[in-house]
């Protein structure tokens, strides 16, 4: 029965992409950041100001952070 077949070999290959077969989780970073976006207002010419992001890692897995950009 080919159909038997293909349904188990994509249980296996999935159960495998999902650690449950290997008995380990899989290990992933979870990125949270408690204020994401910060509305600055109407700053005065030259006037340097600043605004701490407080970026928690909630997963498992290391969290690198690679490039960061305003918008």
């Amino acid at each position: 029965m080919p159909h038997i077949k293909t349904i188990a070999t994509l249980l296996c290959f999935m159960l495998l992409l999902t650690g449950t077969i290997s008995g380990k989780p899989k290990r992933t970073p979870d990125i949270f950041i408690e204020e994401p976006v910060w509305d600055f207002g109407a700053i005065e010419q030259h006037k340097k100001i600043t605004h701490e992001f407080l970026v928690h890692n909630r997963g498992n897995a290391d969290l690198i952070i690679e490039k960061v950009r305003s918008g």
